[in-house]
């Protein structure tokens, strides 16, 4: 069976076992396997590197598209699927960084929410929801459900989320109008601070995606989009291309027909007036 090492690491291997024979290796015999061990070792954790943490954008700028980004998806559904809490974890831990940012997230949701890290608090804080009050109402009770989470009430959150449903059928029946709705879910009016439009700056994170969510998530979400992309394209190309090609030659090649110049005719009141003028 061919040996698929590199031939470096053959050469070293036959020094290896050549000096293996001897009784007496030399200083020189001893480096050369020690080099022989630290090349193995960097082979075998550069392998482990590129197939554990390959990074889903690496494939955005290349030429030709894997398979990163359905398979990043379908990793953070089986995770979904455990329902170990790890993203409700995850969110919260960025709501953390982003309310203190100098301080640790390696904390219960309780403590957090003794340090003042909570959902209405975020909501009220960074807001920016001027422009869409509807999605604001919504969100401040999904913030509300949120902080029960935080203290385990599980009760509370039960119906906060039942309430939450009544909202958005009747939103559904009205329109898309949330003022019943907000009438039904029991709560008070959400702050004025929720509905200012805030200043993002260019470089900011918050002008790209959601704030609130994991890195994995977005460049896994990004990977996979990029792919449906190329795949949509390529399938366009495949059925519709040959075709398109073909009609728009086809259009090309023949000849626009010429239009006929109209003969003016003569009416029938005027033929008359003529024979009327030759007989007078």
């Amino acid at each position: 069976m061919d040996d698929a090492r590199p031939e470096e690491l053959q050469a070293l291997e036959s020094e290896k076992q050549v000096l293996g024979t001897g009784s007496d290796p030399s200083g020189d015999s001893r480096l050369a396997l020690a080099v022989l061990e630290q090349s193995k070792a960097l082979t075998s954790l550069a392998a482990q590197i590129a197939a554990q943490h390959g990074d889903p954008l690496t494939e955005l700028s290349g030429p030709s598209m894997g398979t990163r980004g359905a398979a990043g998806r379908a990793k953070l559904q089986n995770e979904l699927a455990l329902h170990k809490g790890t993203f409700f974890t995850a969110v919260l831990h960025q709501m953390a960084r982003r309310m203190a940012p100098t301080s640790s997230v390696d904390a219960p949701p309780a403590a957090l929410m003794a340090r003042g890290i909570s959902g209405l608090r975020y909501l009220e804080r960074f807001g920016g929801y001027g422009k869409q009050k509807e999605l604001g109402q919504l969100q401040y009770q999904v913030m509300t459900a949120f902080d029960f989470l935080m203290e385990d009430n599980l009760p509370a959150v039960r119906d906060t989320i039942a309430l939450l449903a009544v909202s958005i059928e009747q939103a559904n029946l009205d329109g898309g109008r949330m003022d019943l709705a907000t009438l039904l879910c029991l709560q008070e009016d959400p702050p004025a601070a929720i509905f200012q439009s805030r200043q993002i700056s260019s470089t900011s994170r918050a002008r790209s995606f959601a704030p609130l969510a994991d890195q994995r998530w977005v460049t896994s979400s990004l990977a996979f989009l990029k792919e449906m992309e190329v795949i949509s394209a390529k399938r366009a190309e495949l059925t519709g291309g040959p075709r398109a090609n073909l009609d728009a030659s086809s259009e090309t090649a023949k000849p626009k027909p010429k239009t006929q110049p109209k003969r003016k005719g003569k009416g029938k009141g005027q033929t008359q007036s003529e024979e009327t003028e030759a007989s007078v």
